[in-house]
């Protein structure tokens, strides 16, 4: 008994020795203040090698210059490279390339001297650390088989033409060829070949050249006082393809020919297209360059763009008089010049008046005109799908005015086309009747009708997938028939958490095609299964039900239009109701193999190509993320960065899942950030911050900034709790909604006794600010209220125009996040109980809402709405309005005002600081401009 007693007295002691460390330990921290946030770092860009030896990773730091490091992964030696970015890998892993730029501080100083900003790029020898800069780099890129790098220079500005300097190095050699006036460039895939347009002022000299690498030899394979354009290489790099352009002094553009090179392996085959000799071109048409030429598989084809060719107008031409009249003209000759001067005078005045400037809107429009501003480049290039048939010399035209959108298949033997004009103009859902195209003949043969989308066509060509009744089908072109292929599986493939009032609804997704056209992988809400295109052979590859683990698969190499599925597939897993985060690895036909999952933020898995090896981030709320690399079995992580290593001498907040119902009696979470200060037993200040769904960024690390509103690692080091609870919505009740998610989310915290009740604050941006309006109309809960850009009017605002697409907002309400299925004149009603501004009689909440008036997706007229309406009735609101800003500040000056005036508007209401001049009496605009 008296040893367990001193075993009893030993352990207390020890835990009394570690409970005190950790009060010296915690004591001898910090709270962050914005002094310290300049240092705070965060990893941009990340590559890895083909060999798996180097790791590139950019650092961005909040107010220093950003930094490149290049890490050699076995000895840890690392470069550093200030300012650079897009860092590039040689295949053959000896060599890093990457642009250099300036400073936040010289971009200014340019810009207002109006210099042209020009980038560097950097080049390191990974083997003999030898580095090199070259100035004026705007674009560049290593052969394929890492033994060549192209660099091309800035043009100059008094240089109309495109083509600008190109340096071509070979890297083994260290010697630099200048080739001058180069517009285009690329190697082909073995990286033997290298091919570039030049195009020169006054067009003299201008061609297509084709560098055999090894040799050194060059061959001209096209030349001529023309426009060449679009050099285009086939996947396998044994064919190459271009335009060239033709003139006709008859017509206002150019022409063009398409010219192809094949079997570049040997000796290579030249065929040349020239639509003005080919009978069955149809008449007043041309090829243009809007769009790429692109190979079919086996070569045997080219597709093309084709438009209308627009002739000049006629000039009217004098008839020959005869020479009596000519003669009394000369005798009238005199007599006119002195009714000359008063002639112009007159026609000056019955001049007629300049045209009005003018735009029609017109309510058979297909699209409204703000919408057609903004298309208008597109849709002035819009060009009609062809094709060329080399063996043939045959030219099929797929698409024309009925069939705008076609699509070929990858082998080119048919196109599917989209015909939308029955169903515009698309107040909902834009629909469109499929057509299937036989490429060779050009015929057509209508295949669904009604369709909202199209999944595209199998890599071979072979099949297209669609969404339909809530099931996935395959159309088999070669049979011609459809198949349900999610017909009878117990399992639901359309979405069935989304909440907006679209009919169809959406599916969950699928991830791609098969190698061969074999299967499908498709998604349900939690796994992906492997199915047949006949239907047969459906196997469910992950079992993510029963804890609710979200996979969907990883493509690790974007090269490929199809998933090996003779290769493991990995798989990206999220916890839908944990939270955690990270990677599987299934073989098909096999269980799946856990490779990390965690409570945390796990993300960016890349794989070098020639190796097993791989790198991902790695983070948490209170962990800045960092890279680590591992091998195939993903044990023993290597921890290759150190972000942020001065956190360890500040107080960190963490993060808490919260579980609570709505109103409804639904399970839904939340995200609890605790104050950085924060003693058990004391009750803090909260501040919401409300979206749609928020819980998932429970593990997300922010960085604290003076220039980023709503950051809660700022909040948090204030002394304040932060939450951002899930919000669910019911047609016709967004705002609704908002109240019976958010209310009970705020009462089911405050059980815990570590909020004060009288100090909440409430914030949120657009979507986010209209909840936060509308939520003080229906709860004294919020001590304080900031929102930036919120819809105050659903009336006024289902009307107005989505400026920075041109489209209508009417869409938006229907079918997405306003969530009204019927316009308001047929639901008044809804729209009105659920608006901010005809509720605000009921608002005792202190407003403080953003705007920039150049919004362009929320206008900025909403605030002045509420906000006269609210100053009319004398209450609490201000009204912050940045010129020249849209929906999100981007000018750093006011970035900085806004976030300060956030923090000093919590403080004051929720804190009880003092309050500045502004809150207390407003800025008048003849102070502002003192």
């Amino acid at each position: 008994m008296k040893t367990l007693t001193k075993k009893i007295l030993l352990l207390n002691i020890i835990l009394l020795f570690f409970s005190v460390s950790i009060l010296l330990a915690q004591s001898e921290k910090r709270v962050i203040t914005p002094d310290d946030y300049d240092q705070w770092q965060s990893i941009s860009g990340t590559v890895i090698s083909e060999d798996g030896k180097w790791v590139a990773y950019g650092l961005t730091i909040v107010e220093e210059d950003d930094t490149l490091f290049v890490k050699n992964v076995e000895t840890d030696s690392t470069y550093k490279f200030k300012l650079a970015s897009r860092p590039v890998f040689s295949k053959d892993s000896i060599w890093a390339a990457f642009s250099i730029g300036y400073s936040e501080e010289e971009m200014e100083k340019m810009r207002k001297s109006k210099k042209p900003v020009q980038m560097k790029m950097g080049l390191l020898n990974l083997e003999t650390d030898k580095d090199i800069i070259f100035e004026g780099v705007i674009s560049f890129n290593f052969s394929e088989n890492g033994k060549y790098l192209a660099m091309k220079k800035y043009k100059a500005a008094s240089i109309k033409s495109k083509g600008s300097d190109l340096i071509l190095r070979d890297l083994n050699e260290e010697t630099d060829l200048n080739i001058g006036n180069v517009a285009e460039y690329g190697f082909n895939k073995k990286g033997n070949l290298f091919a570039c347009i030049i195009d020169a002022e006054g067009k003299s000299g201008n061609g297509v050249q084709l560098y055999n690498l090894p040799d050194n030899s060059i061959k001209v394979v096209d030349s001529d006082k023309a426009t060449y354009s679009q050099l285009q290489w086939n996947k396998e790099g044994t064919t190459l393809a271009f335009f060239k352009s033709m003139e006709n002094e008859d017509y206002l553009q150019e022409n063009h020919s398409v010219i192809a090179l094949r079997n570049l392996d040997k000796e290579y085959e030249k065929r040349v297209y020239n639509p003005t000799e080919d009978k069955t071109f149809p008449e007043g048409m041309r090829i243009v360059t809007y769009r790429k030429p692109a190979w079919a598989k086996d070569d045997s084809s080219i597709s093309f763009g084709i438009m209308e060719w627009k002739k000049k107008p006629e000039e009217k031409k004098e008839e020959e008089k005869k020479p009596e009249e000519k003669k009394e003209e000369e005798k009238k000759e005199e007599k006119g010049k002195e009714e000359d001067k008063e002639e112009k005078e007159k026609e000056k005045k019955e001049e007629e008046p300049k045209p009005a400037n003018v735009d029609v809107w017109h309510w058979k429009d297909v699209e409204i005109q703000p919408r057609q501003m903004k298309t208008a480049s597109t849709d002035s290039t819009h060009s009609y799908l062809s094709v060329w048939h080399i063996d043939d010399n045959k030219f099929v035209q797929l698409g024309h005015k009925d069939l705008k959108d076609v699509y070929l298949t990858r082998d080119q033997k048919h196109a599917y086309g989209l015909n939308r004009i029955p169903y515009q103009p698309a107040f909902k859902v834009s629909f469109a009747d499929v057509y299937i195209i036989d490429a060779k003949t050009g015929e057509s043969e209508m295949i669904l009708k009604k369709q909202d989308a199209v999944r595209g066509a199998s890599p071979d060509g072979n099949y297209l997938l669609y969404f339909r009744d809530k099931n996935w089908w395959v159309y088999d072109i070669k049979a011609n028939i459809h198949i349900n292929v999610t017909l009878g599986l117990l399992s639901t493939f359309w979405n069935t958490e989304s909440d907006v009032p679209r009919d169809p609804k959406p599916s969950w997704g699928f991830a791609g095609w098969t190698k061969g056209d074999t299967s499908i992988l498709i998604y349900d809400q939690y796994n992906v299964w492997n199915i047949k295109p006949d239907g047969k052979g459906k196997v469910c590859l992950t079992d993510g039900n029963e804890e609710k683990i979200r996979f969907r698969v990883l493509r690790l190499d974007r090269e490929e239009d199809y998933i090996d599925h003779t290769k493991p597939v990995f798989l990206t897993a999220f916890g839908d109701l944990t939270k955690k985060s990270g990677y599987y690895r299934v073989n098909i036909g096999e269980k799946q193999v856990r490779l990390i999952y965690e409570d945390k933020s796990i993300s960016r898995l890349q794989k070098a190509k020639k190796s097993e090896k791989f790198i991902y981030l790695s983070g948490d709320y209170d962990e800045s993320p960092d890279v680590y690399l591992v091998g195939s079995s993903f044990t023993n992580p290597k921890k290759l960065t150190d972000t942020n290593p001065q956190q360890k001498n500040f107080l960190w907040g963490h993060s808490e899942l919260i579980e609570f119902e709505n109103a409804d009696g639904v399970e839904l979470q939340g995200a609890l950030y605790y104050p950085a200060n924060y003693e058990p037993g004391k009750k803090y200040p909260m501040i919401l911050y409300i979206y749609q769904k928020l819980s998932q960024s429970l593990h997300r690390y922010v960085v604290p900034s003076k220039r980023r509103a709503y950051n809660t690692t700022v909040f948090s080091s204030l002394g304040y709790f932060v939450y951002s609870p899930d919000i669910i919505y019911k047609d016709r009740m967004p705002g609704v909604s908002a109240v019976k998610c958010v209310v009970p989310a705020v009462k089911k915290v405050l059980e815990k006794g570590i909020i004060d009740e009288t100090k909440i604050g409430i914030m949120g941006h657009s979507w986010g600010a209209y909840q936060t309006c509308y939520l003080i109309t229906q709860s004294k809960l919020f001590s304080a209220a900031v929102a930036g850009a919120p819809l105050t009017n659903m009336i006024s605002m289902y009307s107005e125009v989505y400026w920075n697409t041109g489209g209508t907002n009417q869409v938006i309400f229907e079918t997405s996040q306003g969530r009204f299925p019927d316009p308001f004149w047929d639901d008044m009603d809804s729209f009105m109980l659920n608006s901010p501004l005809f509720n605000m009689q009921n608002i005792e909440t202190p407003l403080l809402v953003a705007f920039g008036d150049q919004d362009g997706a929320v206008d900025w007229h909403q605030g002045i709405e509420l906000f006269n309406g609210m100053r009319r009735m004398q209450k609490n609101m201000i009204m912050l309005v940045y010129p020249g800003e849209n929906h999100s500040l981007r000018v750093k000056e006011n970035q900085l005002d806004y976030a300060k005036r956030q923090i000093e508007f919590f403080g004051h209401y929720l804190k009880g600081e003092k309050a500045p001049d502004w809150i207390e009496k407003g800025v008048p605009f003849l102070e502002k401009k003192k």
